[in-house]
């Protein structure tokens, strides 16, 4: 066979011609090109038995006698072995379980080493079974497969402390194996405990005497030898004689505002630095700190944050010298966010259609009456095919935005939350992943509608569309499930909104009691301004609103049907019959 096939490559044992693994599980199908990956897994597996143990061209001969025949038989047992809805990662250790049941052990290695060259390897993870998007891959066996291991493969000291690695020796070594070490910087010591180490076995190496040590980075090589195999490993030791010095602060940039409530603080790398210690504080005086984290990286996610309000941050290094000076502070206001905390179900019912609710509404007031940016915000996004999904924002004056539509293709997105903004650096991707983190609008379609009742969607394609709108009102998320099949969910969503203007600062409702007029039983003798009777002494609640000058005179409408009605019930009571008020 010359020709690739219905798969995407040909089975076989040559990276040349079939190099997926398991690092290609999210972009392939459900089905097949999910069954093609694991069948690359297990066609490897096959082989390295039958170098181990032959191969039988009787496919009904015993287990036994052949490695092919082995193979089907711990597939097979594998099966049996393996939980319900399994993954790949189940199903390798179903496989190796079958192996210790069958044959006591004897084909671990052989089987490890072909999961973990095709990425399923020791330190591999498979995420829920029923995604293929959130698995880890990994191309490492375990240690007592190889000649040698260490853990961990890189640390950092401070001059003056020890450091150990702990080293495995595999059973690939036969009897005992006597260990050295080499590359230490000077004038550090080496020594192994126990050494020599009977294979397979476990010793400890010590870097000691490093007082006088220099600031650096230097590669160990550890060797062993049982006098037949010579085998070595490297790790990498870092020396540092001091604590690092401060961050520069980077995101927010000092004095920011209209800051989101669940701002990502981001600052430069130190050299030397382990960790970072971040905090946030209500006070620049940091008496009143609000937030602490230590994290290995250089952002740090702040979310519960108050809006409209004043925060203040500093980050400080820390390494195995201790930590550093604190960064300079930094300080950020934060807008205006209204948000709705209600699950929305993606679609409501079945596979495909709107989601429920349709729309989410939030409702905002307070506020200034002329948008000068909006931003939207989504909490805990996930469906199994991101593709399906369309998003439509209405604002309360009519202006509406397709914000996210035909986006992450079929890779499943899991509780990934995302911010749109007309600032950001890049759209959604297409074809997937999509991953937490700040976006602008993304619509890869055309022509998508959404159902009744929501409006037919503009041509607008940036959030700007409603700036010097009035912002108070009700606005409406419509998001529609346009394909079957698949099927998500979101926790909430959030709208940050930035505005000029006078606030909208509607009136409280008030309460009006109508003061009751006796009835009479003369014959009335009718004015130009007649006074109704009353027909009850109950007080009447009317509620009255304020409205501004932008409220598209709807305070003008409200003013017309009160002098209509007025109108109305003095005409009444001018022509009515005399002798209907003696009744």
């Amino acid at each position: 066979m010359t020709g690739v096939g219905i798969r995407p490559a040909q089975y076989t044992y040559d990276m040349g011609v079939n190099n997926y693994t398991y690092a290609n599980l999210p972009a392939m199908a459900v089905p097949h090109g999910v069954g093609f990956i694991w069948a690359t897994m297990t066609w490897d597996m096959y082989w390295n038995l039958v170098n181990e143990h032959g191969f039988n061209p009787d496919f009904y001969g015993d287990w036994t006698t052949g490695g092919n025949n082995l193979a089907i038989q711990l597939v097979m047992d594998g099966m049996k072995l393996q939980p319900c809805n399994p993954g790949f990662v189940d199903g390798r250790n179903a496989i190796l379980q079958a192996d210790v049941n069958l044959t006591g052990g004897a084909n671990q290695c052989a089987i490890w080493d072909a999961f973990a060259r095709r990425g399923l390897g020791f330190s591999a993870s498979q995420g829920s079974s029923g995604s293929t998007s959130d698995g880890t891959p990994a191309f490492d066996i375990p240690p007592a497969c190889s000649f040698l291991g260490a853990t961990p493969v890189s640390q950092q000291i401070c001059a003056g402390t020890p450091a150990d690695f702990n080293v495995t020796v595999g059973s690939a070594f036969n009897g005992n194996v006597t260990m050295t070490a080499a590359g230490n910087p000077p004038p550090s010591t080496t020594t192994f405990v126990p050494n020599p180490v009977a294979a397979p076995g476990n010793t400890v190496l010590t870097v000691g005497n490093t007082a006088g040590v220099s600031a650096g980075l230097y590669t160990i090589t550890i060797t062993g030898t049982d006098g037949v195999n010579t085998e070595d490993t490297t790790v990498d030791l870092e020396v540092v004689t001091a604590a690092p010095a401060a961050p520069t602060l980077l995101t927010p940039p000092n004095g920011a505002t209209g800051t989101s409530t669940s701002p990502t603080l981001t600052w430069s790398p130190v050299a030397g630095a382990t960790g970072y210690t971040v905090e946030v504080a209500t006070d620049a005086g940091f008496t009143n700190i609000i937030h602490t984290n230590t994290v290995a990286g250089t952002s740090d996610s702040v979310s519960g944050l108050a809006i409209q309000t004043q925060y203040f941050w500093r980050v400080r290094s820390e390494n195995s010298c201790g930590s550093g000076a604190n960064s300079a502070v930094f300080s950020f206001t934060t807008g205006q966010e209204f948000c709705s905390s209600s699950a929305v179900l993606i679609p409501g019912t079945g596979t495909s259609g709107p989601a429920s609710p349709y729309p989410s509404a939030i409702a905002v007031g307070g506020i200034g009456t002329s948008v000068t940016d909006v931003n939207i915000r989504l909490e805990g996004l996930s469906h199994t095919y991101p593709d399906d999904i369309d998003m439509l924002l209405v604002g309360p004056q009519g202006q509406n935005l397709i914000f996210m539509s035909d986006a992450g293709g079929s890779t499943d997105v899991n509780a990934v939350d995302l911010l749109f903004d007309d600032s950001a650096a890049a759209n959604l991707p297409d074809a997937g992943p999509i991953n937490s983190g700040t976006y602008l609008p993304t619509n890869y379609g055309a022509g998508d509608t959404f159902p009744a009742p929501a409006p037919a969607p503009s041509a607008a394609t940036q959030l700007a569309t409603f700036n010097s709108t009035d912002p108070n009102g009700t606005w409406n998320l419509f998001i529609n499930d346009d394909v079957g099949g698949d099927s998500g969910s979101m926790t909430g969503w959030c709208l940050q909104i930035e505005t000029a203007g006078p606030t909208d600062t509607p009136t409280p409702t008030a309460t009006a009691t109508s003061t009751p007029v006796p009835t009479s039983t003369a014959t009335p003798t009718v004015t130009s301004t007649p006074e109704p009777t009353a027909t009850s002494s109950s007080p009447t609640s009317v509620e009255v609103r304020e409205f501004d000058s932008q409220s598209n005179g709807g305070g003008m409408i409200i003013i017309a049907a009160l002098f209509l009605l007025v109108l109305v019930v003095g005409v009444f009571f001018m022509y009515r019959r005399p002798e209907e008020n003696d009744r």
